[in-house]
């Protein structure tokens, strides 16, 4: 399973590389408001159809009448950031930061989650991770260096 998890991820990685590039090419001639609609109704669209094809429908309506507030904010909390994300990448550019350093800031969400998984879960933070963390704010600093 190891092996699916990483095909997985890494096709996660590509998928979210080329949408950044998409919805820069995207902001260039519709607004942001435009792309969220149309991702967010198409991606509501295939999720029920995923759900109803795996059958789904009665434990998905049951965890969201359990679990509605926890849902609610990560909804918001989620929302907030892709939308923050469409309009940097909408603002990014000749005169402001480059769409690939836009790209790659908003990419340094893992390290935010490492730091915050130890306060907010419990989770230690590992030589590894500590690490992983500065390899990404490092990161972050280059594409603004040059």
């Amino acid at each position: 399973m190891r092996i699916v998890a990483l095909l997985l991820a890494l096709t996660a990685a590509g998928a979210w590389g080329i949408g950044g590039i998409l919805i820069k090419k995207g902001t260039d001639v519709v607004s942001p408001a435009t792309i969220l609609t149309f991702q967010y109704g198409g991606g509501a669209v295939l999720l029920i159809a995923w759900i109803v094809a795996t059958r789904g429908v009665g434990d998905t309506l049951a965890a969201v009448e359990r679990r509605w507030p926890l849902l609610l904010a990560i909804l918001a909390v989620q929302f907030a950031a892709y939308l923050s994300f469409i309009v940097a990448v909408k603002h990014a550019g000749a005169g402001s930061l480059s769409t690939s350093a836009v790209i790659a800031i908003a990419a340094a969400y893992p390290a935010v989650a490492a730091l915050l998984s130890g306060p907010m879960l419990g989770e230690g933070l590992h030589w590894n991770d500590a690490l992983g963390v500065a390899l990404i704010v490092s990161g972050v600093i280059v594409t603004q260096a040059f």
